[in-house]
């Protein structure tokens, strides 16, 4: 067995080791006595694998949001298929059963939730920017909702 190898093992070893004991409770000094390194051998060593665990954990969770918001863009797609087809085939009234675009804004909410949207938003309705913030789309600029509804009012007289 090549030398390499097998000082992979050990560190591997070691890592692993290190980690279980950390995890149970003790302290980086504890550690280091009972593998007979120092303090700052442990600290390196925990470093380097939590390090390790969190790509693994983060990689894990980018997964999994990926997975639970293509499930959800499909139910929110078969909601708004559905809410069509309500449109002319149930006579609740002319726009359609209301459930399916309630399960098609719950879907969207979710999607935005697990997509970090929701803080983002709700950071910036907290903040001092709102009403100062201009959005422009493809050179057209968007007026202030407030505005909007002012000259509504205005132009129904």
């Amino acid at each position: 067995m090549p030398k390499k190898y097998k000082m992979d093992e050990k560190v591997q070893a070691d890592e692993e080791q290190a980690f279980n004991l950390r995890v149970q409770g003790h302290s980086q000094l504890d550690i280091a006595k009972k593998m007979g390194l120092t303090q700052q051998g442990v600290s390196l060593i925990l470093k380097r694998v939590t390090k390790k665990y969190a790509k693994i954990f983060l990689d894990n969770v980018a997964h999994i949001k990926n997975e639970q918001v293509s499930q959800l863009e499909n139910v929110a797609s078969e909601a708004m298929a559905a809410w069509y087809r309500s449109i002319n085939t149930i006579k609740i009234d002319e726009f359609g059963d209301p459930r399916y675009l309630h399960e098609f804004r719950k879907a969207k909410e979710a999607i935005r939730k697990i997509l970090g949207m929701d803080l983002v938003e709700k950071e910036l309705m907290e903040s001092d920017m709102v009403g100062r913030i201009e959005i422009q789309v493809v050179g057209c600029e968007i007026p202030n909702k407030d505005v909007d509804l002012i000259n509504d009012e205005n132009t129904q007289d």
